[in-house]
């Protein structure tokens, strides 16, 4: 479905979760918060303005806000909506339908909960061992521990080139990763191929892990395959 996108500028703050902070003793909450303004998607590279043109797809990974618990230091300190702007790394707050949104400054020690799936700010490193810091999904917390990333890729528009084509739109493409932390090592991504997620576990372990594999035809690119391995290798 082609959308229209308008950029907006926000300015008043979230006193809610300002005063649900500053009651667990977080200070200088006006660090954590800041407003969505026409930076939102300011990674993209495009000559003509957001609102002016069409696209395909979204950088929202939920279109609608949802219901999501805000969680510091591990100690729940209240409930607002939210939604996650993949594209741009930033997740996006309001305190109810009627409320204006602001994005959530990144801060280790604060995540959000949603369908009882932590979104976490983690340092990783991707398959081509590049360092970077993002948003996580925890789908399995444990001595092996599993994450999903959501990512979002825009396309810009084209225009055709022949009168037997036809304009391509700007388009919005959303895949994910996933990662895989063993103890308290280094957030990894998973590559995919059997043998390299073998070689981490110990020579014990990852003839049982091999063994489970194959008896169920799992497939390390499947999440619900992963969540199964991972469960695994945590009861072990």
């Amino acid at each position: 479905m082609r959308k229209k996108l308008t950029l907006f500028l926000l300015v008043f703050p979230l006193t809610f979760l300002s005063a649900q902070l500053a009651q667990v003793g977080m200070t200088g909450s006006g660090d954590i918060l800041v407003t969505v303004n026409s930076q939102m998607l300011g990674k993209m590279t495009m000559n003509v303005p957001l609102d002016e043109i069409e696209f395909i797809g979204s950088p929202f990974i939920n279109e609608e806000f949802e219901n999501a618990t805000i969680v510091y230091k591990n100690e729940e300190v209240g409930n607002m909506l939210f939604r996650y702007n993949a594209y741009n790394e930033e997740i996006e707050l309001k305190e109810s339908k009627y409320h204006e949104a602001k994005a959530l400054r990144w801060h280790p020690d604060l995540h959000i909960v949603t369908n009882n799936v932590p979104l976490r700010l983690i340092d990783f490193s991707n398959k081509d061992k590049q360092k970077l810091k993002g948003y996580l999904f925890e789908l399995i917390e444990g001595k092996f521990s599993l994450y999903k990333r959501m990512n979002v890729k825009f396309s810009e528009p084209k225009k055709a080139t022949t009168s037997l084509d036809k304009d391509v739109p700007a388009r919005f493409t959303q895949f994910e990763a996933f990662y895989s932390r063993i103890d308290k090592n280094e957030v990894i991504e998973i590559s995919g191929s059997k043998k390299q997620f073998l070689v981490e576990l110990s020579p014990q372990l990852r003839k049982k892990t091999a063994e489970f594999i194959k008896a169920r035809k799992l497939k390390l690119k499947r999440e619900e395959d992963l969540v199964l391995i991972f469960n695994f290798l945590n009861a072990e």
